[in-house]
């Protein structure tokens, strides 16, 4: 059965295609929920994650693009890839959402292991966990925070009403059916 890799295997070594300079360490992948930069400009000193939560269900929800794709209470997830300190859009997402259109292969070639010289399994690149506390102040730290939810490998959306509560947030949002195109915010 195939697993995310161990930190002892995630160790890689890729190119930079126009300079040859080798980089050499780590990979995982990067989410991000639509609207997640709302932390920017905020410490969690400031303001706890479950207050960010509320502030971005009233600001970002309900996500019509996120929508229109995959259904009633989805909101998009856009994807990164932070490679030995390289952060660009991974080149097995599903480009549903707006990138600057430039990916990881566009500038380096594909990471192969240091140990086995393996070429990458994109799918069992760890997801980064993204926390809001008094240690963390990740960018979209909050939703992990408050829900205790983070998405699997290239997941395009959540469900947001089913998260919210899963974790007993509930009372967050209300959602009507899509036939009446009502959607209230608590």
């Amino acid at each position: 059965m195939m697993h995310t890799y161990t930190d002892r295997e995630n160790n890689w070594t890729f190119r930079n295609r126009r300079s040859g300079h080798e980089n050499v360490g780590p990979c995982q992948l990067v989410w991000e929920i639509h609207g997640d930069p709302l932390t920017d400009g905020f410490t969690p000193h400031e303001v706890d994650a479950v207050d960010l939560l509320k502030m971005w269900v009233r600001k970002y929800y309900p996500h019509d693009v996120g929508e229109r794709l995959y259904g009633p209470g989805m909101v998009g997830i856009s994807w990164f890839l932070d490679a030995a300190g390289q952060f660009e859009a991974p080149d097995v997402e599903a480009h549903v959402w707006e990138v600057d259109g430039e990916s990881f292969a566009q500038f380096f070639t594909t990471p192969r292991n240091v140990a086995t010289d393996e070429v990458i399994n994109w799918n069992r690149v760890p997801v980064k966990d993204k926390l809001w506390d008094s240690d963390h102040d990740d960018k979209g730290g909050f939703f992990q925070q408050a829900t205790g939810w983070k998405p699997s490998a290239f997941q395009p959306a959540v469900y947001l009403p089913g998260v919210l509560k899963a974790a007993g947030l509930g009372s967050l949002v209300e959602y009507a059916p899509r036939e009446t195109k009502t959607m209230r915010t608590i």
